[in-house]
C-alpha cells in the first residue's frame, strides 16, 4: 500500500488508476509501468527503498491525501 501511495504521489492518481491499467493487458507490466509513470519500475523501487522507507513516519504521512 505504501508503494502505491508513493507512486501516486510521485506521478498522479490518473496515471495509476487509468493509464497503467489500460495498457497492462496489451503491453505487459514493465512496459505499461514505464509508459504510465515515466521511468522504469526499478527506478521507483530504488527511491522507495532508499529514500522513502528510511524517512520518518511524519514524512511518510505527508504523501497521503487529506479527505
Amino acid at each position: 500500500a505504501w508503494f502505491i501511495a508513493f507512486l501516486i504521489n510521485k506521478t498522479s492518481e490518473e496515471a495509476y488508476r487509468i493509464d497503467f491499467f489500460k495498457k497492462l493487458n496489451e503491453k505487459g507490466f514493465e512496459k505499461s509501468f514505464e509508459e504510465s509513470f515515466g521511468a522504469p519500475l526499478q527506478s521507483f523501487l530504488n527511491e522507495f527503498h532508499n529514500v522513502f522507507l528510511p524517512s520518518s513516519i511524519e514524512d511518510k504521512l505527508k504523501i497521503l491525501p487529506l479527505n
